[in-house]
């Protein structure tokens, strides 16, 4: 028995209409909402975009389903219409809203789906062109109220479980409580049926079945069950099933090997003959009505609703893992003990539990009376197979209350006989294992020892190396691996003798209990605490076996080997085992039909006839491999949600249905909610998405799929179901998914940047190309300028120099001889006038060399001149000069006349400023060069002494295109400012 309720995502524990559908999924109604589960999860139906155009469906009353898989609900407001290929549902009024919109669904058949309303008024809906058509209405009384809490009631007034149905042979059938009517679809006729049973006996009809494989209808009576042929007529009246008198029966349901009933003193389930009957459960009288809505789903479970608690599952067909006790189990004793440990009885049979046995041939259990009686009086007893003898023996594992331990020996019919009694002041400790060697011996395990058990006598064995011994393992050749608690486990060898040679430890500082020998593969499985080990001939590992590589508990409880050469162990974790060529790891689990998820220290057993045995806190497994799984319906890869960036993919479709997945560049975080639906296992989902790995990764339980960042590309997403019992993948469901590249990594971007950029290199290239044609054509500009203004000065100053040199020199040499005196004059003239001449051609030639080539700089050869001509006066100067003024200041032109307006104006103060002091500054900004020239001398009446020095300044200025600012008066000194606009290239 399991049970689907709110813990596992009902709505609600109150389930009152129930229904399976063809593809697998189980529809339950609440109060609050539908319910859909698929045999994992559930999903619940009451968000408004599951329902398009309507308001959400929250009470729902009776299922029907279209060819097409759609799935219809009825409701006050009408019918609702579940769409498969939308996941949504709509609304159809099926009968007038002002009246009554009750529309309940019980049949399809030819496209049109047939429903009943509160009049018991008859009507079709086409699923095709959604025409309604009102076909009779039955002559039943009106429905008093289709509040669900009326179901509850046993007087008859409750319409819940005996709705309307189609039979074979296309007549409607309408009960009420306590008549049929018949409407026959193909001549339109209405008639009525009484069955006489229901006539004689005054009998109500609380709810009905019809059974379609046999035309048989259930009528569940106040008085029993009537079963009742549709076609003959024939009844069948039950008043009493087996044993129990059946009175009210509130619901019943049949499938083909079964019919189970619900009355006041429980849930009955029958053969169809009626000849086996058992209780399923027993429910008190006064509960009994909680427990309605009976049916049979495609694989033979039982389900029912238990009101305000869910729904009950009964599974009837065997577990994969048999099971002691199973669920119709009698033995309560037996229910409420742990199994410790087996022995096997000379006939086979199975003894367990200290007074049970297991005949594996009909698997029944019978209690041992003969042991019984001993065991009801002593402590926990362990038992141990001794094929040698002919029985078993049995050992308490504590001390009673008597502080004695005891040790039996029991024959298949023999009074167990006492073999030793040991009192706990003998301080050897618990007994931890009995084990029967080879040659018949018998060796025990104590806290504090190993022991010989010979007659009325336990002799220590000597040369051990530790105590606190565990379990003994037997192995070939008088063998035996011995494992200790926190110690070293050690192979040792037995003699004839009662010594004991140790040879060797085996996987040396890991907590090893079980040790079990694959001898035609010449190697050895070890259960340990850190899982299991394979070791090979010489106790060398050679794998390791843990949660890492799948096994689900790693803390051994029991350790065994099929005839196969398969291992199986026990742990905390339920059951596993490992193929012993491949090395695959199975999980078994309570789907499976583990006893509980714990089982027990040394409880495992291996029969003569291969079975095995497996001992745990709430009974015990047993299987003979291999095993061979069967289940009714076949797994199948579901798509129930798809979200990218957290909003549903194409909401008005299914998700299921959606093959491909076109995106954006920024739509990259996807989620898919997948399940496998199965409604008889619990299947393991299986992933790989192409692009980022080929390896099939495994799903947890209700976990979803979830991918961030996406880089653009084609992914593809492949479900698949994962067999865990042949290991097998099997792929079932493909997802294609575009990711658009952004436009900025398309080949189309690319070509476009390609030739805007060609495009921004060839207009650059032809720009800086121009810029330097028009620079070299300034420049030509320039020079030729620069020619003609060298061309203008050689001829206006050096060629008048020169003249005035030659007319001098003519003079002095007509005056040599007849004045010498004046001529001595003239020739001071001349030597006067060509120093100034060869000032001016090396302040020419000096003005065109560029700053960084000249030999001496502007500032330099501002300097000299100053020094010159006012080295030896009473003027103190100072003369300041920007050190880039001859690196930035190329134009030869602006050179030029820096220099000679310098000149003039330190010249005109010394000649006639007295001044006492004088400096020159040059200054340099981002596009200018300011020239102050500043004395305090006696300064001058600008308007009536302005002569050709200052007007020779003013020309020079003009021609740089600067500014000329002259501040003078008398007694107050001169300043003379000069801003020069530096331009490009200058």
């Amino acid at each position: 028995m399991k049970r689907l309720s709110q813990d596992d995502g009902l709505s609600q524990g109150a389930n009152y209409f129930r229904y399976e559908d063809s593809r697998g999924f189980i529809w339950i109604t609440g109060n609050d909402a539908v319910n859909r589960y698929d045999g994992s999860t559930v999903k619940v139906y009451n968000l408004d975009r599951y329902f398009k155009g309507c308001p959400p469906l929250q009470q729902g009353y009776g299922f029907a389903e279209d060819d097409a898989g759609n799935i219809y609900v009825g409701s006050v407001n009408g019918l609702y219409i579940y769409h498969s290929s939308t996941d949504k549902f709509t609304l159809r009024e099926i009968y007038d809203r002002r009246n009554d919109g009750l529309a309940i669904p019980f049949a399809f058949r030819d496209g049109k789906m047939w429903c009943f309303n509160r009049k018991y008024e008859i009507a079709t809906y086409d699923v095709v062109n959604s025409k309604i058509d009102h076909i009779f209405q039955a002559p039943l009384p009106e429905i008093n109220s289709a509040h669900i809490y009326d179901m509850l009631d046993l007087d008859g007034s409750s319409f819940y479980y005996r709705l309307p149905f189609l039979d074979n042979n296309g007549s409607i059938w309408c009960p009420g409580t306590n008549k049929l009517y018949r409407y026959n679809i193909n001549d339109r006729s209405l008639s009525a049926a009484e069955p006489g049973i229901i006539k004689k006996n005054h009998a109500l009809i609380l709810c009905t079945y019809f059974d379609r494989s046999r035309n048989q209808l259930l009528l569940g009576l106040d008085k029993g069950v009537l079963l009742y042929n549709t076609i003959t007529g024939r009844e069948q009246f039950l008043q009493r099933i087996g044993n129990v008198d059946l009175r009210s029966v509130i619901s019943v349901t049949c499938n083909e090997h079964a019919i189970a009933v619900q009355c006041r003193s429980g849930t009955l389930l029958t053969d169809r003959n009626f000849k086996n009957c058992r209780r399923v459960r027993n429910v008190p009288v006064e509960f009994a009505r909680g427990i309605f809505d009976l049916g049979f789903d495609k694989s033979g479970r039982l389900w029912m609703c238990e009101d305000g608690m869910g729904q009950i599952i009964f599974r009837f067909s065997e577990f994969l893992l048999s099971k002691v006790p199973g669920n119709d189990n009698d033995f309560e004793r037996l229910r409420q003990k742990v199994v410790t440990g087996f022995a096997e009885m000379p006939n086979g049979d199975i003894f367990f539990q200290g007074d049970f046995l297991l005949e594996p041939g009909t698997q029944q259990l019978k209690m041992v009376h003969h042991i019984a009686a001993l065991i009801g009086r002593r402590a926990a007893f362990r038992p141990e197979t001794d094929l040698k003898r002919r029985g078993m023996w049995l050992y308490e594992s504590a001390y009673d209350r008597h502080h004695l331990l005891n040790i039996y020996f029991a024959g298949m019919k023999e009074a167990p006989v006492l073999k030793y009694t040991i009192h706990a002041s003998s301080g050897l400790g618990t007994c931890h294992a009995l084990k029967i060697l080879q040659d018949g011996r018998v060796l025990l395990s104590f806290s504090n020892g190993l022991f010989w058990l010979k007659e009325k006598a336990l002799v220590p064995v000597k040369n051990i190396p530790y105590k606190s011994f565990f379990t003994i393992n037997p192995l070939s050749n008088n063998r035996y691996a011995v494992s200790y608690l926190n110690k070293d486990m050690w192979l040792i060898a037995a003699d004839s003798t009662d010594n004991l040679k140790l040879i060797q430890t085996i996987l040396p500082s890991v907590q090893s209990f079980y040790v079990q020998e694959d001898s035609m593969r010449h190697r050895y499985w070890v259960g340990t605490n850190k899982g299991i080990y394979l070791l090979d001939r010489y106790f060398n590992p050679i794998r390791h076996f843990d949660a890492n590589n799948g096994l689900a508990g790693t803390y051994i409880y029991g350790l065994l080997l099929d005839r196969d050469g398969n291992v199986w162990c026990s742990h905390q974790h339920g059951l596993s085992s490992i193929e012993t060529h491949t090395f695959q790891i199975t999980n078994y689990d309570k789907d499976d039909g583990i006893q509980d998820w714990d089982f027990n220290n040394r409880a495992f057993y291996k029969a003569t006839n291969g079975t095995l045995y497996f001992g745990g806190v709430s009974g015990f497994n047993y299987f003979n491999p291999p095993l061979k799984p069967v289940s009714f319906y076949q797994p199948e890869v579901y798509v129930d949600e798809i979200l990218v960036n957290d909003l549903i993919v194409q909401p008005d479709s299914n998700a299921n249905e959606i093959k491909e997945l076109h995106l954006l560049h920024r739509e990259n975080n996807i989620v898919v909610k997948a399940i496998v639906k199965d409604l008889d296992n619990n299947n393991e989902l299986i992933y790989k998405l192409g692009g980022t790995g080929t390896q099939w990764k495994h799903m947890p339980g209700k976990s979803l799929l979830t991918f961030n960042s996406l880089a653009p590309g084609t992914y593809l997403l492949e479900l698949g179901v994962f067999d865990k019992y042949r290991h097998r993948n099997l792929h079932q469901k493909t997802i294609r998914i575009f990711i658009a590249f952004p436009f900025y990594l398309k080949p189309w971007f690319w070509v476009i940047v390609a030739v805007m950029i060609t495009t921004i290199i060839a207009w650059w290239y032809n720009r800086v190309r121009l810029r330097k044609q028009k620079v070299a054509f300034r420049q030509q500009l320039a020079l030729e300028k620069q020619r003609n203004k060298i061309t203008a000065d050689l001829h206006d100053d050096i060629g008048a120099s020169l003249s005035s040199l030659q007319v001098n020199s003519v003079v002095a040499n007509e005056l040599l001889l007849q004045h010498p005196d004046r001529a001595r004059k003239v020739l001071e003239k001349i030597a006067t006038q060509s120093k100034q001449l060869s000032e001016n051609i090396g302040d020419i030639i000096w003005s065109m060399k560029p700053g960084k080539d000249e030999f001496m700089t502007m500032s330099t050869r501002i300097r000299n001149f100053a020094n010159d001509i006012m080295g030896d006066g009473d003027i103190q100067y100072q003369i300041t000069m920007d050190e880039d003024a001859s690196m930035r200041i190329t134009d030869m032109t602006i050179r030029k006349n820096i220099v000679f307006i310098t000149k003039e104006a330190i010249n005109n103060a010394v000649k006639y400023s007295k001044a006492k002091n004088l400096s020159v500054t040059l200054t340099l900004e981002a596009d200018l060069a300011m020239l102050t020239i500043s004395d305090n001398g006696i300064g001058f009446d600008l308007q009536c002494c302005k002569g050709n020095g200052i007007i020779n300044m003013e020309r020079r200025t003009e021609e740089m295109g600067g500014s000329w600012a002259l501040e003078t008066g008398l007694e107050l000194g001169t300043t003379i400012t000069i801003r020069i606009p530096l331009k490009e290239g200058i």
